[in-house]
């Protein structure tokens, strides 16, 4: 019985290592998935509801989540908008609440009302970020009214 071990055998010792190693993390990527979804469902009922919340859903749950768009409204002029926040240059573990700044309506400028976040969707409801902002700067003497129909 020889002690050494073949180039062959350490292969597939390591490849065995290497698909068990992919298998728990595969488990507990589907773990916070699961957990994820959860807190930005939680989030997005609260909003729903009107109710305070008490938290603030990450940037990262909500990709996570698979939920990446974020809606949202602002208050003064009702300019619709939404934002794909797997594009934004921000640190997954952000809240959504250090959008709401960079989500102000530009139209409501020079004193624009904060943004109102409506919640995470799967796709995209209303126009995206880039599409509103276009669209307030080139129709700016239009009614909210008209803008959100388009």
């Amino acid at each position: 019985m020889s002690l050494r071990m073949t180039r062959g055998k350490l292969d597939r010792i390591e490849q065995s290592k290497q698909l068990e190693c992919d298998r728990v993390r595969r488990i507990t990527d589907d773990k916070a998935a699961k957990e994820a979804s959860g807190i930005v469902k939680v989030w997005n009922a609260r909003i729903a509801g009107g109710r305070r919340l008490w938290f603030h859903a990450t940037i990262g749950a909500a990709i996570a989540a698979d939920l990446p768009w974020l809606s949202f409204y602002c208050p003064g002029c009702g300019q619709v908008g939404d934002v794909d926040v797997r594009r934004l240059d921000r640190h997954r573990g952000a809240t959504i609440e250090s959008l709401i700044p960079a989500l102000s309506c530009r139209r409501c400028r020079p004193n624009p009302p904060f943004a109102r976040v409506v919640g995470f969707f799967q796709r995209a409801r209303g126009r995206t970020l880039r599409a509103a902002s276009a669209a307030s700067s080139s129709t700016s003497h239009k009614s909210s009214r008209a803008i959100r129909s388009k």
